[in-house]
């Protein structure tokens, strides 16, 4: 008896009263590598149905949008944007205190932070090619912090790191305690973010409501979410993120410029904007 059912990703193909299907990426198409064959199988199978029979799609973004309109052949008109909010722990940091998680994590020194699932798809490889180029070019104390939760292929990423030249200077924190990560990514000197596909990502809004300034793919969402608050690369090539490190080590004016714009366009993302715009969409999906 319900007015409107509201699902993720899938929703039954035998109920007849109004379904809102909210769609918050499309990993199975654009990285199917994460998938079990089993689960590629239910996702191709499914969510087209799904998708077909919806009132309404809800996505994240408009990149999210165009893919799923796309992908499915599916009018954009019956697909409505809900973008995320962010946490409100993410906050620039007094000078003391980014002092004390500089010497508790950097050995006192200033560090580049990466926040997210350590897996293949977020491109870390090219990552830890990019410090290497930035140190060798350089020759400072800078840091390297990649914090987040194990994904595929950890153990395979610890074994390059293993023989990384610079290892000493990159350190993995894989347990961060949630109040501990704002502090983290505030106290950074720069968030380096080379993922090369997302329909959304909270980790370089974080930064930029934290007070620091983001490198990330040109590709995707980013420069939708991001607009001129980013410095941005070709993920794929190491030496074009090495670059815009080396750039905002030496341009400090530049840095700062970032810093404020980030600011300024992190505030478009707030949890009760979105359930505001959520809801009315929700009330439009009910039947007339």
């Amino acid at each position: 008896q319900a007015d409107v059912l509201i699902s993720f990703g899938v929703g039954p193909h035998v109920i007849s009263f109004p379904q809102l299907v909210i769609v918050d990426n499309l990993d199975y198409i654009f990285q199917p590598f994460l998938f079990t064959r089993t689960e590629l199988l239910f996702f191709k199978t499914f969510v087209f149905r799904s998708l077909k029979k919806a009132r309404t799609i809800v996505t994240v973004s408009e990149f999210g949008k165009s893919a799923i309109s796309k992908q499915f052949k599916i009018d954009s008109e019956k697909i409505k944007i809900v973008s995320k909010g962010t946490d409100k722990n993410f906050i620039p940091l007094p000078s003391s205190q980014r002092e004390n998680i500089k010497m508790k994590y950097a050995r006192g020194n200033e560090y580049f932070i990466y926040a997210g699932d350590i897996a293949p798809h977020k491109n870390l490889l090219n990552l830890l090619k990019a410090f290497s180029a930035f140190k060798k070019r350089q020759k400072s104390n800078m840091h390297l912090l990649i914090i987040g939760k194990p994904g595929t292929q950890y153990d395979l990423f610890m074994e390059n790191l293993r023989l990384f030249k610079f290892k000493e200077d990159v350190s993995v924190l894989d347990a961060v305690a949630t109040e501990e990560a704002p502090r983290l990514i505030a106290a950074g000197y720069a968030m380096v973010y080379p993922a090369h596909f997302d329909f959304f990502a909270t980790e370089p809004l974080h930064a930029l409501q934290s007070g620091v300034p983001v490198i990330v793919s040109s590709r995707g969402v980013m420069p939708e979410l991001l607009q001129d608050a980013a410095l941005y690369v070709d993920a794929d090539n190491f030496k074009e993120i090495a670059v815009k490190m080396m750039l905002l080590f030496k341009d400090e004016v530049l840095r700062n410029a970032l810093i404020e714009k980030g600011k300024v366009r992190a505030l478009s993302f707030h949890w009760d904007l979105a359930a505001g715009c959520f809801w009315e969409t929700l009330q439009a999906a009910l039947p007339g």
